[in-house]
């Protein structure tokens, strides 16, 4: 990192809304990359562990928030974001808050059109180094022309209680379709597993990425975890296995089962701590984060029209 970033990020003040299982990452984050926090969340054992972990101001509300912040971050749940966004768009300051925007078109749509040049989302899967090396091949075209995209995301469980898992999880995998392909493609068709109240658990899509077609699997029905990005060329197939591999593996269309696979090696840098600097750097003058508020609005459209099909 060169002088003048660090110089950048010393002056940088961050307020963290949230220092949850979350929030606690991005704190680290921050303040390894040199940045004064100041953190509001409702509970007392988050603000004590915020407190003890380095942040300068603990405080419960967001209106007792020093006047001299920078941009904020958001890492509360789900289902606050529009109210906790609203409150902070007053402040005229960047906001960053964590995926999705909201759990709703209409409230998202409203903060697209309140929060323009304000309103970023964090997609850290945009960050990812696998992602970015996907996305620079399927430019490039070593491999030919991109003939299926396919993402699995699946998991036991739900780690937030707030909204159903298909606003947690789904969201990640637009967003690196998004990345890999410049666009996010309409939907053809969606099929849903629910519980007995009707709460969505695991979802399968198809959608028309025009020369390329996308398949997403999301589940929360699933004994073992896995995050895996498949992309299937003219030329061979390439994957990411898992978040915290140090390459892609290639295999050439024609080859035989028993044929390597051909590695490709990638940064291992965390996408968290990629998404922050780029925000930080922002606030210093450099270029917007990768998600805007009105890409994010489609990204909640989407899902909803995917929940809607698949009713």
């Amino acid at each position: 990192m060169n002088d003048s970033r660090l110089i950048n990020e010393a002056k940088t003040h961050i307020g963290l809304v949230g220092c949850g299982k979350w929030g606690r990452f991005i704190l680290r984050d921050l303040l390894s990359l040199g940045c004064k926090c100041s953190v509001a969340d409702l509970s007392e054992p988050a603000r004590n562990a915020a407190a003890s972990a380095g942040a300068e101001e603990v405080v419960r509300i967001v209106s007792d928030f020093p006047g001299n912040i920078t941009g904020y971050i958001i890492a509360t749940p789900a289902s606050t974001h529009y109210e906790v966004v609203r409150e902070l768009l007053d402040r005229k300051r960047p906001i960053y808050v964590e995926k999705p925007l909201t759990d709703s078109v209409h409230t998202s749509a409203d903060l697209a059109q309140k929060g323009a040049g304000l309103l970023f989302v964090m997609e850290k899967w945009r960050y990812h180094p696998g992602i970015e090396a996907m996305a620079e091949i399927v430019r490039s075209r070593r491999y030919g022309k991109l003939l299926t995209l396919r993402t699995r995301r699946v998991q036991w469980g739900q780690s937030q209680s707030d909204v159903s898992p298909i606003w947690t999880l789904l969201p990640h995998d637009l967003s690196i379709v998004d990345h890999i392909l410049g666009q996010l493609p309409s939907p053809l068709w969606s099929y849903v597993e629910r519980n007995d109240d009707g709460t969505p658990l695991s979802l399968n899509a198809r959608l028309d990425g025009k020369e390329t077609t996308v398949f997403i699997e999301i589940s929360s029905l699933v004994p073992t975890r896995e995050r895996k990005v498949t992309l299937t060329f003219e030329g061979g197939t390439l994957v990411l296995e898992d978040p915290l591999a140090a390459e892609l593996l290639f295999k050439a269309a024609g080859s035989k089962e028993t044929d390597p696979c051909l590695g490709i090696p990638i940064s291992t840098e965390q996408p968290l701590l990629s998404e922050l600097r780029a925000f930080i750097d922002y606030l210093g003058g450099g270029a917007p984060p990768m998600t805007d508020c009105a890409r994010a609005a489609q990204s909640v459209a989407l899902i909803q029209q995917l929940l809607d099909m698949a009713t």
